[in-house]
């Protein structure tokens, strides 16, 4: 009779029909129910038949005699199991293919090791009970939680994050085995699986293309993907999963499409007003053709118009399933939903975020060694000075290659080396693969800032650099890395005189700024007054009917107005942040400069880094031989960068 009791072995290919419909009943499904769910039940109540227990219809038992047993495990689930035993037989089923549910044991575990990752904190289980639950049925279970850097990306260090201390206290609940802390490169599940070989884990969201591929690789390595995503929508809250996807879309390139047109549809044109979806898609064919707020309602086979890889569909839906089915009838499309077990899904899409970012990384990265190799050449080549600066100095100095996050190269010049640059750009750098652009040269009357630089023209990659002159630039420099060139001039001894200009220099700016595409004074909220916000505008008002030569023409005027001194001591960059313009640097920092190492480039730097950091407020050498907040980690050039550019 013991192996009556073993409910579940030898069960792993056969349907479960759980015989009753009561508290025994119960706790199956509370217990089981999610990782071994009847195909259906059977009960000797015939007022009964034809209704539903916990999603599962109730049939007679009769039934039973119908079907192949070889293919079934019969689970009775009442108390007085004697009885419904005898009954079976009587019908014609033999003991193998019975098994006896006791609530009086110990629960019966279904995976060797079960494995799931989430955001938690330190208080009680209640938190994870739903987790709590998957691990009762694992004889091993193992947690994952992100480490101190995922963390201060996601919700800044003001969280008081601490993985090492957390995990002391997960690991004294019994429940749970080991706790294991996870880095950008383990937020997919895949890799964590090849480390750990577990056999179960826990899924919080339906993720899109990831989801599909990772639902592949587990069926192939025999593993249950177990979903724990709620009945229906949760609410948003901060650290929305939703909207990290969304944020994750580079919307100059690609479509955003939602399906549905209900409750769930309405509330997500409410809590995402600024994503911008082209149209919006229902399987009812009363609705194709209406409108649905100011979108066009459309049939799914619309879908085939679309290019797979450049849209992106928002299932608004409480059941998602059968919509993601009916978009895999048009493509592959990737997909987002709005239903989800927030701590898991967000680092779920976390980690799809971060691989498209590292991705970016590592292509921005072999593309400035290019442009690295190339300046460097040609300023060899013909004795010009340059000096890495800024963030790369950083990169030179503590990693002796880029900084691993940066996403772009800082190059200081004098005026004199810079104008015969100029000069030689135009031979060397009017082909297909590197193009130099002074400021004043972006195409269609654009004014970005005062930054010449060098472009890679060989690839694409999405970086947000150039949205502020978005449609009216010219093109073949949109979404192309760059190497940053700042122009050195000679600073007034006189500071009154060089405050002077300074200010001069930030009105014609503000003036430029009216020669741009895309003017977003948002990002100006909190940094700068009501007043001043208002004379912005209006500064770029008036520019916007005033010429762009000319006022360039006078912005270059007062910048190299010192020039002709040759007993200025210091240098400015007409190109810094237009706040931090004034700012000088003594000439000693640079004259012939030192050498340092980028990824095994011999390259220029200032013969005095510490002063050059200390005159640019970096804190001294010292300060920044130190890793900044982990919050911060991340290219402030890629497009879904929330650092403001220029700030």
């Amino acid at each position: 009779m013991s192996q009556l009791f073993n409910i579940f072995e030898d069960s792993d290919n056969r349907n479960i029909v759980l015989f009753g419909t009561g508290r025994y009943a119960s706790y199956y499904m509370e217990v089981y129910g999610k990782y071994r769910k009847p195909i259906f039940m059977v009960d000797n109540n015939s007022g009964k038949w034809g209704n539903s227990y916990f999603g599962c219809e109730i049939k007679n038992p009769n039934v039973l005699s119908k079907i192949n047993v070889d293919r079934v495990r019969i689970i009775i689930a009442v108390k007085d199991y004697e009885v419904i035993l005898q009954q079976l037989k009587e019908i014609g089923i033999a003991e193998e293919f019975i098994r006896v549910l006791r609530v009086d044991q110990p629960v019966q575990k279904l995976y060797e090791m079960g494995y799931a990752m989430a955001i938690v904190d330190d208080k009680g289980d209640e938190q994870l009970e739903y987790i709590r639950n998957f691990a009762r049925v694992c004889k091993r279970f193992v947690l994952g939680i992100p480490d101190d850097l995922i963390m201060g990306r996601l919700y800044t260090e003001a969280r008081g994050y601490n993985s090492n201390i957390l995990t002391d206290s997960l690991l004294s609940r019994d429940w749970i085995d080991d706790v294991v802390t996870l880095d950008y490169s383990h937020l997919r599940y895949p890799e964590m699986h090849k480390e750990l070989q577990f056999d179960a884990c826990l899924y919080g969201s339906a993720y899109g293309k990831e989801f599909e591929s990772d639902k592949k690789y587990f069926m192939e390595q025999g593993v249950e993907f177990i979903s724990a995503v709620p009945e229906g929508r949760l609410g948003k809250m901060p650290g929305d999963p939703l909207e990290l996807g969304i944020d994750n879309i580079h919307t100059t390139t690609k479509k955003i499409v939602i399906f549905g047109t209900g409750l769930y549809a309405q509330k997500f044109m409410q809590e995402y007003p600024d994503c911008p979806v082209a149209y919006a898609i229902d399987s009812n064919p009363d609705l194709w053709g209406n409108t649905f707020g100011d979108l066009i309602v459309h049939s799914p086979v619309k879908l085939r118009e679309e290019v797979v890889d450049n849209t992106v569909v928002i299932i608004c839906a409480k059941d998602y399933d059968s919509i993601i089915s009916t978009i895999h009838e048009y493509g592959d499309f990737h997909y987002l939903t709005m239903v989800y077990r927030q701590e898991i899904a967000l680092l779920e899409n976390f980690g799809v975020v971060e691989q498209d970012e590292q991705d970016y990384i590592v292509k921005a990265h072999n593309i400035l060694y290019k442009l690295v190799e190339e300046f460097k050449s040609v300023c060899d080549e013909y004795g010009l000075h340059y000096y890495i600066i800024c963030g790369s100095l950083i990169g030179v100095l503590r990693h002796q290659d880029m900084v691993p996050w940066d996403d772009d190269i800082d190059i200081a010049m004098p005026r004199e080396d810079y104008n015969k640059l100029k000069k030689i750009a135009k031979e060397r750098w009017d082909n297909d693969t590197f193009k130099f652009l002074d400021y004043k040269d972006y195409g269609g009357g654009a004014f970005l800032d005062c930054m010449p630089r060098l472009f890679y023209l060989k690839s694409k990659l999405p970086t947000k650099v150039f949205k502020k002159v978005q449609g009216k630039a010219t093109a073949d420099v949109a979404d192309r890395m760059f190497l940053d060139i700042y122009v050195m001039d000679n600073a007034h001894p006189n500071p009154k005189v060089h405050a002077f200009c300074m200010g001069c220099m930030k009105g014609i700016y503000n003036l430029c700024m009216g020669h741009r595409g895309v003017k977003d004074y948002s990002e100006y909220e909190g940094y700068v007054s009501k007043d001043v916000l208002m004379l912005m505008k209006t500064l770029h008002a008036i520019g916007s009917i005033l010429p762009l030569p000319f006022l360039i023409w006078m912005y270059e005027c007062f910048s190299q107005s010192a020039n002709w001194n040759k007993k200025c001591d210091s240098y400015f960059m007409n190109a810094c942040a237009i706040v931090c313009i004034e700012r000088t640097f003594k000439k000693e920092f640079f004259e012939e400069g030192g050498h340092g190492m980028l990824h095994g480039i011999d390259v220029k730097i200032p013969k005095d880094p510490d002063g050059l950091f200390t005159a640019m407020h970096y804190g001294g050498l010292a300060s920044i031989m130190n890793y900044p907040p982990y919050s911060i980690r991340k290219p402030s050039h890629y497009f879904n960068c929330d650092i403001e550019i220029w700030r």
